[in-house]
């Protein structure tokens, strides 16, 4: 009976472990958009609006006062990847002015450049 219940019990384990696992692509986001409108604020989040539709694009926020012409208003091209039925976006890339700013290409992965002497993500705390 003991053997059983150990046994019920990593097999437990095992599947909550498994079942916790993501499964997909891009943290969740899935599908790939492509889209052109104006900059506006919506609910406190910076949005991409184009007609009715309102995209939300929280990812921005962290680049205000560094991508000149990040402001309300302005027109822009979106390329990135939605989650299911929600109207939250990464971005991939943004188009603004004419000018293209890639965000996968130059975002650091986890667990991705933290080596030895790493002069671009600085050494990192183990003294690597």
């Amino acid at each position: 009976m003991k053997r059983v219940l150990i046994t019920l019990a990593i097999f437990l384990s095992i599947a909550g472990v498994v079942s916790a696992q993501q499964w997909g692509n891009n943290w969740g986001y899935s599908q790939n958009i492509t889209v052109t409108g104006t900059l506006q604020l919506q609910n406190g989040t910076i949005a991409v609006v184009n007609g009715n539709n309102v995209y939300y694009v929280p990812a921005l926020e962290r680049y205000i006062g560094f991508i000149e012409g990040l402001k309300e208003g302005t027109q822009v091209s979106l390329e990135g990847y939605i989650a299911g039925n929600s109207n939250y976006v990464q971005p991939a890339r943004i188009t603004i002015n004419g000018k293209s700013y890639d965000f996968i290409a130059n975002a650091p992965r986890p667990m991705q450049n933290y080596g030895r002497n790493n002069a671009q993500y600085g050494s990192c705390c183990w003294g690597w």
